[in-house]
């Protein structure tokens, strides 16, 4: 077997048992990044600048906040709905989810890089059904005291 086509069923199982961890969050089906050509957009035009740390975020939380604020604090900056559907970044893998229960599953996506095995990672990537916001909300060395949330308009894309 090709090594990289084994790679890749390895990688596509670890985010599959990650999504199986998830609680309060639904998964209709998973992407390819070519796939879906406008996420794939998405990617090539805001993902460096994403990664490049170089944005100053939209809002700030201190990392010394209790949980259960900062579920509500994500909950009222994203403004996550039940039973719409979003498009989620997990470990380089696009999947269509479903939120059934809006502070489960806000908990269950900020805490799953752990279920991928980054103990201190917190955070995650949503796109809108529609793509045209996409929201990021996370810690990182941006600033190690606070968390951080973020949107892009997709409308261009």
């Amino acid at each position: 077997m090709d090594k990289d086509i084994l790679k890749r069923k390895i990688h596509l199982q670890k985010v599959r048992n990650c999504l199986k961890n998830l609680n309060g969050v639904d998964v209709v089906c998973f992407l390819e990044n070519t796939e879906h050509e406008k996420l794939f957009a998405v990617e090539q035009k805001y993902f460096p600048s994403v990664y490049s740390l170089d944005k100053t975020p939209e809002a700030i939380l201190s990392c010394y906040t209790s949980e259960k604020e900062v579920i509500e604090w994500i909950k009222s900056h994203t403004g996550i709905q039940p039973h719409k559907n979003y498009y989620f970044r997990c470990s380089d893998v696009w999947v269509k989810i479903q939120i059934a229960e809006v502070e489960t599953g806000i908990k269950s996506l900020w805490e799953h890089e752990q279920y991928l095995g980054h103990q201190y990672s917190y955070g995650f990537i949503l796109v809108d059904e529609k793509i045209e916001k996409m929201i990021e909300v996370g810690f990182d060395s941006r600033d190690e005291y606070n968390y951080f949330y973020d949107s892009y308009s997709l409308l261009t894309v």
